[in-house]
């Protein structure tokens, strides 16, 4: 979520409302326990005073079954075409929500340092500078409203067995799980903080290269690899709020497999899997 900066900031000012869809009732308790262990944790690394609402669902998301892995999405009325009725924001509109973010009470030195790197114009090789897609929550955290009427900012799916086949259970119990075992909470952290727009299209076409078919903020900071090429692409890139100066406490990889909707997401992302990486780093990597 590129807007939720927490860097230096007092906690608890930004609220996640979770919402169990039916389907939970049939999850085990440690899985409830580990939700709200890592809600408590966002909650306490940012400072946007906001509220969002995720959704939890046990072997579906969003009414759909998941049978193997963990995926998250947002509502079809959120996207731009080819998925969705929405309409783009331009980059002038995106720049003046970071600059008026940037400019608020509360804005910490990593955001104003993020919005004096953001350029005059992006370099999508698909032309599409003009359209941005921002999800509901980075919406609230970059202007302090809401997008639209939208219930669910986000909505997160964990299937009943990670591998989907009984081979690699859940552990519900924090700590370092078996060799056959997934930390749940690392999951929760890595799809509540998709939930919270950290999300990159350039996944969407399918072919390693290829260019998005529109662009989110975070584009804003994902580099080729040790240069300052801003690079939106479907690539393993790397993060970066200052021109690729700084690719904060080594987390700066981000891999192009593991994007929103997709059940490959076997580890956490480097930002998001623990309290103190998305704390100390501010802006999120896409996985």
């Amino acid at each position: 979520m590129v807007a939720l900066f927490g860097v230096g900031q007092p906690a608890d000012a930004l609220v996640i409302n979770p919402v169990f869809d039916a389907s939970w009732a049939a999850a085990p308790a440690g899985a409830t326990t580990d939700v709200n262990n890592v809600i408590a944790e966002y909650e306490a690394d940012f400072s946007n005073p906001v509220t969002v609402t995720v959704a939890f669902g046990w072997g579906e998301l969003n009414g759909s079954s998941i049978t193997s892995g963990a995926a998250t999405v947002f509502a079809t009325s959120d996207f731009p075409p080819p998925f969705g009725p929405a309409s783009t924001f331009s980059l002038s509109q995106v720049k003046g929500f970071y600059n008026t973010a940037a400019g608020g009470a509360g804005a910490t030195q990593v955001l104003v340092t993020a919005n004096n790197y953001l350029l005059s114009s992006y370099p999508n090789p698909g032309g599409l500078s003009n359209g941005f897609f921002i999800p509901d929550a980075e919406y609230k955290a970059l202007t302090g409203g809401a997008l639209n009427g939208d219930t669910i900012d986000g909505f997160t799916g964990y299937a009943t067995n990670f591998c989907g086949g009984g081979t690699c259970p859940y552990d519900f119990t924090g700590g370092v799980p078996g060799s056959t075992a997934i930390d749940f909470t690392a999951v929760v952290e890595h799809e509540l903080s998709h939930a919270l727009s950290r999300v990159d299209y350039g996944f969407s076409s399918g072919v390693a290269g290829n260019p998005p078919p529109f662009l989110t903020p975070q584009d804003f900071f994902k580099y080729d690899c040790g240069t300052p090429n801003l690079d939106p692409k479907f690539n393993v890139t790397c993060f970066s709020f200052n021109g690729d100066a700084t690719n904060p406490q080594g987390h700066g990889q981000t891999r192009p497999t593991a994007a929103i909707g997709s059940t490959q997401q076997t580890t956490p992302s480097t930002l998001s899997s623990a309290k103190a990486s998305s704390r100390r780093s501010a802006l999120p990597t896409s996985s």
